[in-house]
């Protein structure tokens, strides 16, 4: 009995001799810190860099050698590889599992962490609706999205895009994991969007608090008009997912405002605001 050939066997980067030049080009020049190589951003396992090869453009993914192992490598690929007919997110390109590299499509746009103000509120319900759309099929399809704001990008031509996404095998697209997998996705691109111009940052200087004020303010704009859409679709979105998305989204606003409004305190613009009601009696 023969073994069935392994799908990710004609991804090997080995199979692709000018790539591979052009990845392990990529790779020295990361590794010597040369200002040559584009760093797209970084994780605790991995660093991915942009490369330009023959017009195309792709994401390689480094591991830090770390905690890398060959079968850490292989099955990265392979939840790449799950989600190749879903236009949005990253495709797998070439993998080479004993050196850890990934290579993928790049996913075009900003990180919605880096997006402006004037950015944000330039973006068209037709945008908003189209993620709704890619969010829930994919789900439908055992794709699970990793909520971090770093994992979802915006281009204001092709719209919404996502990386670093999981798999999981669903077992019906009419049960109640479903509709948690549903609120989860919609609600972790809600937060995202909150989060914008603040994550991982600590403003200290009154020209960053000001700019953390106006980055949560729009973030939490962007979020509403998303979940607003959401309420529209039920075709798409389904009514019992939508409470658990409602929710989420506000205990998270609310606790955003209450973070620019210590900021606006900070720099003279307003009163500090009263502590959350479950606070009450802490002290």
């Amino acid at each position: 009995m023969t073994n069935k050939p392994s799908k990710l066997q004609k991804y090997h980067l080995a199979e692709n001799p000018s790539l591979q030049a052009a990845v392990e080009d990529l790779v020295s020049d990361a590794l010597a810190e040369n200002p040559s190589a584009q760093l797209l951003g970084q994780g605790s396992a991995w660093r991915a860099y942009e490369l330009e090869l023959e017009g195309e453009k792709y994401a390689v993914k480094i591991s830090n050698g770390q905690t890398h192992s060959s079968a850490a490598t292989s099955q990265s690929a392979e939840r790449i590889l799950a989600g190749q007919h879903v236009e949005a997110l990253e495709h797998l390109v070439a993998f080479d599992a004993d050196r850890g590299v990934i290579v993928s499509s790049l996913v075009p746009g900003k990180r919605l962490i880096d997006l402006s103000q004037e950015e944000l509120s330039a973006i068209p319900d037709a945008h908003f609706k189209e993620a709704l759309h890619h969010l829930v099929t994919a789900t439908k399809d055992n794709i699970i999205f990793d909520p971090k704001p770093t994992n979802f990008l915006y281009d204001p031509k092709t719209g919404f895009g996502y990386v670093d996404v999981n798999v999981s095998e669903l077992d019906s697209q009419y049960s109640a994991d479903f509709l948690y997998r549903v609120e989860a996705a919609v609600s972790g691109f809600a937060v995202a969007l909150q989060n914008v111009g603040t994550y991982g940052k600590a403003p200290t200087s009154t020209d960053e608090k000001e700019l953390a004020i106006s980055s949560i303010e729009s973030g939490i704009k962007a979020s509403a008009r998303l979940t607003e859409i959401a309420g529209t679709m039920p075709d798409i979105v389904p009514p019992t997912s939508l409470l658990g998305i409602y929710s989420s989204t506000s205990i998270n606003a609310g606790s955003k405002a209450r973070q620019a409004a210590t900021y606006k305190a900070d720099i003279g613009l307003g009163p500090q605001p009263e502590a959350p009601g479950w606070t009450q009696g802490l002290d």
